[in-house]
């Protein structure tokens, strides 16, 4: 077994928006047997602000990013909110819906 930490990167050819990362990948960190999601966001070299970092990250375990993929975007959920409307119109209609099954 190795002992370095390796990390792969892909361009992202899904970045949609602004706010999605420039490139993906995967990390595997050997010491805790653990596999990573990466996430990279490129900055243009701004001459003015030459202390900026060009490339920054994230890392998350790679079963967190399968967990969430049960998880609704925030666009599915926002849909629905709008469907739904506030929390308390959603419970009322729960509750009529129950109602409306019971065989008695």
């Amino acid at each position: 077994m190795s002992d370095k930490h390796k990390i792969a990167l892909w361009k992202n050819d899904r970045k949609n928006k602004e706010t999605h990362p420039d490139m993906t990948g995967s990390a595997s960190c050997p010491c805790c047997n653990a596999e990573l999601r990466v996430a990279i966001w490129a900055r243009q070299v701004d001459p003015n602000k030459p202390k900026l970092p060009r490339l920054s990250g994230e890392l998350e375990p790679a079963e967190d990013r399968e967990a969430n993929k049960q998880i609704m975007s925030n666009d599915a959920l926002d849909e629905v909110l709008d469907e739904i409307g506030t929390v308390e119109q959603a419970e009322a209609r729960v509750k009529s819906i129950k109602q409306s099954e019971i065989p008695f």
